[in-house]
């Protein structure tokens, strides 16, 4: 099933739910007319977690969940009161399945995170590495040799659970975590991010990497086109993405 909640830019308790993709349904009534901004999707304990964020042009600590796919909701609060922006559903570094969420986006910027491991309670989790406008989250799994500094493994040999945070608007910075949220460290980048030149010391071998370009304001605002580069000897070349609006 699709879930959606509104009020991300003006408050709303609505929510709507989808089987197919196609048809839409009106869901139960978020707990408190908000600026619901994220859901997320996650199992745990064979239950099946939606849970919802707000507070993303109105700070506050509102969260929520449905165990029944949007048909009702039951309230939750985050840690603290902030501009939350978005929430991912992931593993932690025990496996175990977590939900974690960033603020900052539709405030002055934030560097508070919280992350939950039931659904329906939440922590308050490490600091972001600097006071950002935090807008994506997302989850994945990378191997042992990771992704330039995405290199540490506490499972030795096998593949290590990452949450990967951006901000936006004023240049890029970007933190991950390993162990659902709790801690996160800073990413290396390279430098240049705001120039037509853009260097970094991180491409190894035998790896393959995907480059975009992201243009986030004037009227070009957009993604440029995938560049895929793959790395089999000692770069000694450059490689230009031509920016595609």
């Amino acid at each position: 099933d699709l879930v959606a909640v509104a009020g991300k830019d003006s408050a709303s308790t609505a929510s709507a739910y989808s089987l197919d993709g196609h048809t839409w349904i009106a869901g139960g009534a978020l707990p408190s007319s908000n600026t619901w901004c994220s859901v997320a999707y996650q199992q745990i304990g064979g239950v099946d977690y939606i849970v919802a964020i707000a507070g993303h042009t109105s700070a506050g600590s509102a969260a929520a969940y449905s165990t029944n796919n949007g048909v009702s909701w039951t309230s939750a609060s985050l840690p603290t009161s902030q501009n939350w922006s978005k929430v991912a559903a992931g593993f932690n570094h025990n496996n175990q399945p977590c939900f974690v969420a960033i603020s900052g986006f539709g405030g002055a910027g934030s560097t508070a995170t919280a992350y939950s491991t039931n659904g329906t309670s939440w922590t308050a989790g490490g600091a972001l590495s600097a006071t950002q406008l935090w807008n994506g989250i997302a989850f994945g799994k990378t191997n042992a040799s990771g992704i330039g500094n995405f290199a540490t493994d506490q499972t030795a040999g096998g593949r290590v659970n990452y949450f990967v945070a951006v901000s936006g608007t004023s240049g890029t910075t970007i933190n991950y975590s390993t162990d659902g949220g709790i801690t996160w460290t800073n990413v290396t980048t390279g430098s240049g991010a705001n120039t037509t030149a853009y260097t970094t010391d991180y491409m190894t071998t035998p790896l393959s990497y995907k480059f975009t370009m992201t243009c986030p304001n004037g009227p070009f605002v957009g993604e440029s086109n995938q560049v895929n580069i793959g790395v089999t000897g000692i770069p000694s070349t450059y490689a230009t993405l031509p920016y595609v609006q």
